[in-house]
């Protein structure tokens, strides 16, 4: 759970919690539909996809831990945390983790995934309109440092950031990460979590029409498995809602040390957690995976093409500059449905890029450990011609100028071409190319004007095939296009 103190940017507070697993036949018909079609329901705050990195619990790593969260909270004297609250959380002896978060931020609250889709794509046109090369919807992340649980288990010691897109927040979060690679039995994976987060509120047993929360966590990796923590004030407080929660609230799993999402990390198989945990999850485990499950708002066309994606590999390509981290969300979500994906697209990335102060040299690993600017793209064009095909990432709708040549040389090349959206715009060198317009004008023009059930035809049945159908060239032809657009793919303007 986030404990947050908005009037300092930061919290020192015990959390006080339960932990349930979901029984998805007793959730409120609101809640349902929410989940099966998108709909509306005023009892749910969607929060999107969330990553949690756990990193070493060091004494070189906490002690900086704790110097970001207060050099990243409220800038006076203090910063509201006492000398003992800073003498307890840099010990290491009194911490149980620290934890990066990363929350997606693309409109993802909103009621409406179609109005979600329309504000991005209008606030992408407004901020190329005004020049705005800047991240439009960046991520937010949080430090956050936990003490020990108490005896019982359901309090502990908190100490952590707002999330938040801030610049300098991201830099601490790269330099956290970076250190946490020094300790040679560390590294990203197989400490990262990812799931889905959203706050379900129902009345408070007590009758006196305030409200409680659950936060309900859906875990993708582990078969969508679903746990909800509830939170109180004190002890006291949540044995009443314990007492009288709501029946969707079902087995109380809160001693269940595995079942705690810093030991999920890293997970893929069930089968590991200990005997009484599987037998506890048996009724509830694959309930999500039954149409109930909703993806996020930027991956929803992944499950359109899925039953055509198991046997493929892929190359993922967008501007990085702008929407890494929901190119990094789609990534993972192709890579757990088909044989392989490029790039691999890290916390660290994207910590990064949001955390420098200029995105003109921004490289992601995958690109730096291949070289130079041509060099890397020459590897990306090497990986187009080994794998079976392009996933193209536009959450608003606009084709980049090297992401539509590097889709011009897959049409080339022959391989399956998958849009994450419709694109109907593209980069001004691309709009000036008459020789590649007979080829993009397919992607946005004919098939820009198709109504969403013909789109999501072309979608599953190969969106390279329809323009390859639609677009007449000679062989010579072809390779004269082909030549010039490799060139100007590779840099050379001449």
């Amino acid at each position: 759970m986030n404990n947050i103190a908005s009037n300092t940017g930061m919290s020192d507070q015990d959390e006080i919690e339960r932990k349930y697993l979901v029984d998805t036949e007793q959730l409120p018909d609101g809640v349902k539909n929410m989940f099966r079609g998108g709909e509306y329901d005023p009892s749910v705050t969607r929060y999107g996809r969330i990553t949690q990195l756990y990193l070493p619990t060091n004494q070189y790593l906490v002690r900086y831990a704790v110097s970001a969260i207060m050099q990243n909270g409220r800038h006076d004297e203090g910063n509201g945390v006492s000398l003992e609250t800073r003498q307890f959380f840099e010990d290491p002896k009194n911490i149980s983790e620290v934890r990066i978060m990363q929350r997606e931020q693309g409109f993802v609250d909103t009621p409406d995934p179609k109005k979600a889709r329309e504000d991005l794509r209008a606030l992408s046109t407004q901020a190329e309109q005004n020049n705005d090369k800047s991240v439009v919807k960046p991520d937010a992340f949080q430090i956050t440092i936990k003490g020990n649980s108490s005896t019982s288990g359901v309090v502990r010691r908190n100490l952590e950031t707002d999330p938040t897109v801030d610049q300098h927040v991201s830099s601490s979060v790269a330099t956290l990460i970076e250190m946490a690679r020094e300790d040679p039995a560390w590294s990203e994976e197989p400490w990262k979590v990812e799931k889905m987060w959203y706050d379900i509120r129902f009345p408070h047993p007590d009758g006196s029409g305030k409200l409680c929360t659950a936060e309900l966590d859906i875990f993708p990796e582990l078969y969508y498995m679903s746990v909800a923590e509830v939170e109180a004030s004190s002890e006291t407080d949540l044995a009443k809602i314990d007492s009288s929660r709501p029946p969707w609230l079902g087995r109380d799993v809160t001693q269940h040390s595995d079942l705690k999402v810093r030991n999920l990390a890293g997970m893929r198989d069930i089968s590991v957690l200990n005997e009484q945990t599987r037998e506890a999850m048996q009724q509830y485990l694959y309930a999500w995976l039954n149409g109930l499950y909703q993806p996020t708002v930027l991956g929803e066309r992944i499950n359109d093409i899925s039953s055509k994606i198991r046997d493929k590999s892929f190359v993922v390509v967008g501007s990085f500059k702008q929407w890494l981290p929901h190119i990094r969300r789609i990534s993972r979500d192709l890579a757990r449905r088909c044989k392989g994906v490029y790039p691999r697209i890290s916390t660290l990335d994207v910590a990064r890029r949001q955390g420098s102060p200029s995105n003109s040299d921004f490289r992601i690993e995958a690109e730096i450990d291949a070289g130079d600017f041509t060099t890397a793209e020459n590897n990306y064009v090497n990986q187009i011609h080994a794998r079976d095909a392009l996933y193209v990432v536009a959450p608003d709708g606009r084709l980049g100028g090297n992401s539509g040549r590097e889709t011009i040389e897959a049409f080339f090349a022959g391989k399956q071409i998958f849009l994450s959206e419709v694109i109907n715009r593209m980069a001004s060198d691309l709009e000036e190319d008459i020789d590649v317009q007979p080829i993009i004008a397919k992607l946005i023009g004919k098939f820009g004007r198709m109504d969403p059930a013909q789109q999501k035809t072309v979608l599953e049945n190969d969106i390279s095939r329809f323009v390859r159908e639609c677009v007449e060239c000679t062989e010579g032809e072809k390779q004269r296009i082909r030549s010039k657009n490799m060139a100007r793919l590779l840099g050379d303007k001449g």
